[in-house]
């Protein structure tokens, strides 16, 4: 098992500090050794006390644990004196670690200053030059660059002074400028600027996400993945324990590092509850229901971002007479167009996670009004060209001028077609079984 050392300051409520990077080594299969640096007295709203561990102590901490045991990669964290970074510099050099994450922390998520002024020339000069990458987060990065990154522009200036600083990768972390919908790590090797990008979720200010995203980078080197892929899977695997995080206090929430379990989990009951809504399909005979382009049914993970988080039905519901059928059991990733649609309605209702579609007639819609379903559509003749141009946004696009229309979650959105393109209704809800519920008081009412 390949082997990563962090070296920072213990967090005693359990979310950010060695805590978290121990978790997050763990979580993505290496194991995690520390030297620790620090003992702090905080908890998610506040940091109460810190105090400093002696430089004697913490070279006692890397003798005993590099003497014998061969590192694979590390990462620094909360680092908070002058002779703390020394001591720290100085067995690093002594043992010669390489994959060398450097999180260069300065500020906690309350506010509390977990670095000494003077401490940043010796942090700058004396510990970057080890790294493989540096990785600030926006405040940290006005302060190393001196100065205010406020779009795109000062922030590739920023990153531009920081590597003229310590000729090193740099990785500006979490900044969302010029662009609201997404947070945006940006990457310079000194030829090059590289973004990684992903879609702002809900939960966002966690505690201990600049940890777990250094001590993941770290952990991905460890297992020989080289920088670029590195960063990528580690900022994949940092947005999933934001998107499962949960509140322990009063404060900032804290990342779930072992999401994949919860993941694993969600996936069985949401197959679970796709299945279970088929079978109810096949028992009402409602074949005289779908279109002629046939069916699907649809459930989203909660804080689904993409569509392998949204399980369907492979080949579709298909109609046969007043019979379904399905060639194939509901799995991640079955259905790409009812798959968005869901998507699109989360972004502004996030418990409405799941969709079917039927059959579009006047009947219908007319059924639908009088059962008191919030109703909306689009018209698909007012699809922009380049949208137009673009394989597979159309639902996308049609669903959120649909969305416009109403405050409220919508029960049915539908088109009434274009040219080549049949008209459809698609029934939406909080889970599969209100779907069905919603399609079966359709199919109650409804006769051709």
């Amino acid at each position: 098992m390949r082997k990563v050392l962090t070296i920072a300051g213990s967090d005693s409520s359990g979310g950010a500090g060695i805590q978290a990077d121990i978790k997050t080594f763990e979580a993505l299969k290496t194991y995690g050794l520390s030297v620790l640096t620090a003992l702090t007295a905080q908890n998610t709203r506040r940091v109460d006390s810190i105090l400093n561990l002696p430089p004697e102590f913490i070279e006692a901490q890397f003798n005993s644990v590099l003497s014998d045991i061969k590192i694979n990669a590390a990462k620094t964290g909360m680092l908070a004196n002058h002779d703390t970074i020394k001591a720290v510099v100085k067995a690093l050099l002594k043992y010669q670690v390489t994959n060398l994450v450097i999180d260069p922390v300065m500020v906690s998520k309350s506010g509390h200053l977990l670095l000494e002024t003077k401490a940043v020339e010796t942090m700058v000069d004396e510990l970057f030059p080890l790294a493989v990458v540096v990785t600030p987060n926006i405040d940290e990065a006005q302060a190393l660059a001196g100065i205010k990154i406020y779009d795109q522009s000062t922030l590739e200036q920023a990153a531009l002074l920081i590597y003229r600083r310590c000729a090193k990768n740099v990785l500006i972390t979490g900044t969302e400028v010029d662009d609201d919908d997404h947070i945006t790590d940006l990457f310079y090797d000194g030829v090059e600027y590289r973004q990684y990008r992903s879609v702002k979720l809900k939960k966002q200010g966690i505690h201990g996400s600049g940890c777990t995203f250094s001590a993941a980078i770290a952990a991905y080197l460890a297992l020989d993945k080289e920088l670029p892929e590195a960063i990528g899977r580690a900022k994949k695997y940092i947005t999933q324990v934001i998107n499962y995080s949960f509140a322990v206090g009063n404060g900032y929430p804290v990342g779930n590092h072992f999401f994949q379990l919860f993941r694993d989990e969600e996936l069985r009951q949401t197959i679970k509850e796709v299945s279970d809504g088929v079978y109810r399909l096949k028992q009402a005979r409602m074949g005289r229901l779908i279109p002629e382009v046939q069916s699907n049914l649809v459930m989203a993970f909660h804080s689904a971002q993409g569509l392998e988080e949204v399980v369907g039905i492979p080949g579709r519901i298909i109609k046969v007479g007043d019979e379904i059928e399905v060639l194939r059991a509901p799995c991640l990733g079955g259905s790409q167009h009812m798959g968005k649609v869901v998507l699109t309605v989360m972004r502004s209702f996030p418990h409405w996670r799941a969709a079917m579609a039927i059959k579009y007639n006047e009947t219908i819609i007319k059924i639908a009004d009088n059962l008191n379903f919030t109703i909306a559509s689009f018209d698909r003749n007012k699809e922009p060209l380049v949208i137009q141009d673009k394989e597979g946004f159309s639902l996308e696009w049609g669903t959120r001028e649909a969305l416009k229309s109403i405050d409220s979650p919508p029960d049915l959105i539908y088109d009434t077609g274009s040219n080549g393109k049949e008209p459809v209704c698609r029934i939406l809800g909080e889970n599969v079984a209100s779907v069905v519920d919603k399609v079966l008081k359709i199919l109650d009412l409804y006769s051709e």
